[in-house]
């Protein structure tokens, strides 16, 4: 039995030769092929024990039909199922009598697992092909991976991702596709075939390894076909479609038996030879004319197996592809005279022998290489001249593509515009009649823009907005031009100007963007940061923001531009010209169309909110937006300086000489550059980076005051160091814009020399001691230590210490970075009050009163490391849910106000990673009018915890410290992407970027001094004292029971409340159940006897839970 239809596959260069096909049978522990029975034909088991079970009503129908590469085969019939019934295998689940661990403990020994079937049929949201269980921790399934047509292979219990992203849109599409999901628990690795394929963004490489059994431990879960069992025989999740040819191993199956299973029936491949290792069994190559103990018949450089499949011809040389080169000439490479960037003489590098343009630049490879377009171009390189131009688009603009001088204007491409001059009119002039002008939706007005470049601008209230007209297929003039016309170009490049902040999750501009339809430019949930939603491509949905506050920042017009690149799998965003890399998703990334984001074809294109459907309107926009424009390309770094600076229209009018960003009459006129030289200083800087940064690009200067000249950082000519190495002039270059490129406090040009602290230290080796304490630690210390000696160190006080703010009737900071604050709010005036300690700040929620802490907000960032967070509280007012204390922002560290509760939390990575219940918290008040000392600590690969009056309140394994890098500064009394600004007084505020340890923050609450003074005199902290158990009692209820609470408990540690009634030790008896201190325990002795056990006494026991 075999079959199927043909798949569009390419084989890597050459296959194991001489693979056993016989092995194929090793390890396999469940065969399923349902002519017209549920029969498990492996021969591994007997007495039918593994045969299926009907759920509902059972009906057959045909199998996959034949492959190409399989003329012989059939595979008979398949389940047909309609969601109303499916499969279960019988002894599968240990509710069965005569229950057998094949799928279970015996997989969980193999450490491994292989999973192929065939298919047909779209499942609905995380509904299941086949499965064992596959949720809580327990079993696996290959399923549809939400609402994206990805097929998915999940495990559960393993070191890697649940449910991993891939690029396939195999759960949606039609046909018959076959799949194999492969685990290998030993190499801690996990693949996803379909039709034959790795979708190798779903791979994952190393540490998918299974510690507690995980995908063997759904021990009473079914396994099943077209549904889930959730447990005992509960089934549901079905699926509507066809299933064939299920087989299970328990092992690892290799490369060339995922390739013979993916174009036979199992049983066949089974009973086949494939001598040559080609994928083509002896007996179906006999039938096709080639020949067995040969992979490529006709030496073309292609295997017989990857022609048939491809339908080509294995026996003949041609040119499949017709781009004017014949396989072997692509295979080879002899007729191309481009060695990688180098043009030469052939042979050179190979090209895609079935992609006539295996570049995508537009342009045939046969062209390429020859004169036909009148130049020699590389047919492996899109960009042959690096003016960030495809061959194919200079060649049809008639620009020269060996010449990075010579390129098309800004408007090619474009395929909307929108200046806004007091109208809504589309400018561009690439539609007529109107096309695409905007409709107000509400009452629109105009203000003045920028600047008189850019005239007026559109004005937003939050109550209004702007639809594009005939961009929507429910409109009578609809054209495709912000759908199929983008999916068609594969590319998207969006470019506007805005002021003003936008709500959580809402756009400044989008064509829908939600679901699996369209794109937009908006805030990240409540996070600080603008980001390029894209839906339907390979890539995240919503690429986290880290190093831009584009959605929030409130004070000026920002300049946005968001390039979606189809053809590498890209997307940038910029802010200001510059691009957020944290935002980036790179070439190799896969950010591929899967459909999108060309898509949201019901939905109008809309400015300041967002089109749900049928022009209903949501998320708006209070604020002001200018000089949109649209392309079908990517827009090159050239244009994205220019854009920075200018409107489009003057970008088009205007001249750029030296391609440096600078528009040749601003560069003479106004910044007084060279036009003819993008770096005109020749500082290593170019002009327009210097006139972004705020520099003089006339002049070689020290622009980040630290000592050291522009060109003395970008060259390196004044530092000794290359790398570890102390040595000679010139060595590694620093940053020129940052004065501590390290940051350990001491400024590169101090670093460089034996200045006044005596020792040439590395610049960009913040430690170089390695002993813990960063060198401007050292060199500051009272008194100083040697920073180039590790056995010479300060205070452990000082070790990983960043900062100190007494607030004593002032801002500053008192530890050696003098990271000082700025009052901001509507009123910036300061207001102090007693503190625990002197003076502290009040400040007033009224008028968002909140502390910056200056300097470089990169201090402050720990991804990967530590952090704790220590403050004095004492709360006016708890008014606002997660009013904060102390925060970096959403996406990394906050010590706030837990949600709407009395008490207190610590967060350090995404918005998950904040406690889940409000019981702690409320155990823990802060809001009696007492001042109150919280730390919060992060530990990387431990967990989170909060100290509430030097004691532990919470810890949280469960939240492994993830914090991002981001580019907010450290607010104290607020919180930098959500505000939530602190209603009461804070004093003596310190951050250590290290884990303290309980004895040390106890030292802070307890010794009745400030943070300064533990640090001059070297305090050794002490033990931590016991803290007091509150036992309380609340008699006897109605029901006769007796209640009482206990308080006051280690959160890390779990008890148990016991009675006795002798106090002799014979009669302890359990009350309730055990449970983790750190909150407010109720317990309850049920119907107590009171006439047999005229008194009780009651004991809370520490006790050990073994899992």
């Amino acid at each position: 039995m075999k079959t199927t239809k043909p798949i569009l596959i390419t084989l890597a260069a050459c296959l194991p030769v001489g693979t056993a096909s016989a092995q194929l049978s090793s390890n396999l522990i469940g065969l399923w092929e349902f002519e017209g029975n549920l029969t498990e034909v492996s021969g591994a088991h007997a007495g039918n024990l593994h045969d299926g079970t009907w759920d509902g009503t059972g009906a057959y129908t045909s199998g996959p039909p034949a492959l190409p590469v399989d003329p012989g085969g059939s595979f008979g019939q398949a389940l047909d199922l309609d969601g109303s019934n499916g499969v279960f295998i019988n002894n599968t689940s240990n509710v069965d009598p005569s229950y057998a661990g094949t799928f279970d403990a015996d997989i969980a020994s193999a450490n491994a697992i292989t999973i192929s079937f065939w298919a047909q049929g779209t499942p609905a949201t995380w509904n299941p092909f086949v499965c064992k269980f596959g949720e809580l921790s327990e079993g696996w399934q290959v399923r549809k991976r939400g609402a994206s047509p990805n097929a998915t292979f999940t495990l559960q219990g393993t070191g890697g991702a649940i449910d991993p992203v891939g690029a396939n849109t195999a759960a949606n599409d039609a046909g018959w596709k076959h799949f194999v999901a492969v685990w290998d628990g030993v190499s801690g690795t996990r693949k996803l075939y379909v039709n034959g394929v790795e979708d190798s963004t779903m791979t994952i490489a190393a540490g998918d390894t299974a510690p507690t059994g995980g995908p063997g431990a759904a021990v009473v879960n079914y396994l099943t076909f077209g549904m889930r069992d959730a447990g005992s025989g509960t089934f549901g999740n079905n699926f509507t479609g066809q299933i064939d040819d299920v087989a299970i191993w328990s092992r690892a199956l290799t490369e060339l038996e995922i390739l013979h299973v993916s174009t036979n029936a199992v049983s066949d491949a089974i009973a086949s030879t494939d001598t040559d290792s080609d994928g083509l069994f002896d007996d179906d190559e006999a039938t096709l004319g080639t020949l067995p103990n040969n992979p490529d018949t006709d030496g073309d450089g292609v295997d017989d197996f990857t022609e048939v499949k491809m339908g080509t011809n294995p026996l003949s040389d041609d040119d499949d592809d017709m781009d004017g080169l014949l396989n072997s000439e692509e295979n080879t490479g002899s007729a191309n005279p481009w060695t990688g960037s180098t043009l030469g003489s052939a042979p050179g590098d190979t090209t895609d022998w079935m992609n006539p343009d295996s570049d995508g630049d537009g342009v045939d490879d046969g062209d390429e290489i020859s004169l036909a377009n009148g130049y020699v171009t590389n047919p492996n390189d899109a960009d042959t001249d690096d003016d960030f131009w495809f061959d194919g688009l200079e060649l049809a603009e008639s620009t020269n593509p060996l010449d990075d001088q010579s390129f098309p204007a800004a408007d090619t491409g474009l395929i909307g515009y929108w200046e806004f001059e007091n109208n809504l009119t589309e400018t561009s002039g690439t539609h007529t009649g109107g096309l695409h002008d905007g409709t107000a939706d509400g009452t629109i007005a105009y203000v003045a823009g920028q600047n008189t470049d850019f005239g007026q601008a559109l004005a937003l209230d939050g109550s209004n907005g702007v639809f594009v007209n005939n961009s929507a297929n429910t409109e009578g003039s609809y054209a495709t031009t912000f759908d199929a016309d983008v999916n068609a170009a594969n590319a998207l490049s969006i470019s506007f100007w805005a002021n003003g902040a936008v709500g959580q999750w809402s756009p400044f501009l989008c064509k829908h963007g939600e679901g699996v339809e369209g794109w937009q430019v908006r805030r990240n949930n409540r996070n600080a940061f603008a980001c390029m939603t894209l839906r339907s491509t390979g890539g995240p949905d919503d690429p986290a923001g880290l190093d831009n506050t584009a959605a929030t920042a409130n004070t000026g017009w920002k300049h946005i531009l968001a390039v979606w690149d189809g053809a590498n799998g890209t997307r940038r965003l910029y802010v200001n010209g510059v691009e957020d890399t944290s935002h980036a998703t790179t070439v190799g990334s896969s950010d591929f169309s899967q459909g999108g984001p060309g898509n949201a074809l019901d939905k109008l294109l809309t400015f300041g909110m967002r089109d749900g459907g049928a022009a209903t309107f949501t998320n708006r926009f209070n604020g002001q937006l200018d000089d949109i424009a649209i392309w079908k390309r990517v827009v090159t770094p050239t244009e994205v300086a220019q854009l920075s600076l200018n409107p489009l229209s003057k970008v088009l009018a205007s001249t750029d000489s030296d391609n440096d960003g600078l528009f040749d009459d601003d560069e003479v006129n106004i910044h007084m550059t060279n036009p003819n030289e993008p770096d005109t200083d020749f500082d290593g800087v170019g002009d327009l980076e210097e006139v972004l940064a705020g520099s003089d690009p006339t002049a070689d200067n020290d622009f980040d005051l630290d000592g050291l000249s522009n060109l003395q950082e970008t060259s390196g000519s004044a530092n000794p160091w290359t790398g570890p190495t102390l040595g000679t002039a010139p060595g590694d270059t620093t940053d020129w814009a940052a004065a501590d490129s390290d940051l350990d406090g001491i400024p590169d040009g101090e670093e460089v020399v034996a200045g006044a602290d005596g020792y040439v230290t590395n610049p960009n080796d913040a430690d170089l001691d390695d002993d813990g304490w960063v060198d401007g630690t050292e060199t500051n210390a009272t008194p100083p230590t040697d920073p180039t000696d590790d056995q010479s160190f300060p205070t452990e006080w000082l070790r990983g210490f960043r900062g100190n703010w007494q607030f004593d009737n002032d801002l500053t900071d008192s530890g050696f970075l003098g990271l000082d604050g700025s009052m901001l709010g509507t009123v910036s005036t300061e207001t102090y009050a007693t503190g625990k300690f002197g003076q502290a700040i009040d400040l007033d929620k009224a008028n968002n009163q909140r502390v910056l802490v200056s300097g470089d907000e990169n201090y402050f960032d720990i991804v990967g490391g530590d952090i704790t967070v220590s403050a004095w509280v004492q709360v006016e007012a708890l008014d606002e849910q997660w009013q904060a204390v102390v925060a970096k922002g959403e996406s990394t560290w906050r010590l706030a106000r837990r949600h709407n509760t009395v008490g207190a939390a610590f967060a350090a990575g995404t918005s998950g990673d904040v406690p889940a219940q409000n019981s702690t918290a409320n155990a823990n008040p802060i809001n009696d009018g007492n001042w109150h000392h919280l730390v919060g600590v992060a530990e990387a690969g431990v967990g989170i915890s909060l100290y509430l009056d030097g004691y532990l309140v919470e810890f949280r394994g469960d939240a492994i410290p993830n914090a991002l890098d981001t580019a907010a500064s450290v607010l104290i009394g607020a919180n930098p992407d959500s505000l939530r600004t602190w209603n009461g007084n804070i004093d003596d505020v310190a951050i250590w970027k290290r884990v303290l340890t309980p004895e040390e923050i106890y030292e802070i609450y307890g010794n009745g001094e400030n943070v300064e003074y533990l640090i001059a005199n070297d305090v050794t902290p002490g033990p931590v004292p016991d803290k007091a158990v509150v036992v309380e009692s609340f008699g006897f209820d109605v029901g006769g029971n007796f209640n009482l609470t206990v308080s006051g408990l280690t959160p890390s540690k779990t008890y148990q409340m016991r009675v006795t009634s002798t106090l002799d030790g014979t009669d302890w008896e359990d009350v309730g159940d055990p449970y983790t201190g750190g909150s407010t325990n109720t317990f309850t002795e049920v119907a107590v006897d009171v006439a047999t056990y005229p008194k009780s006494f009651y004991q809370v026991f520490e006790v050990e839970v073994v899992e």
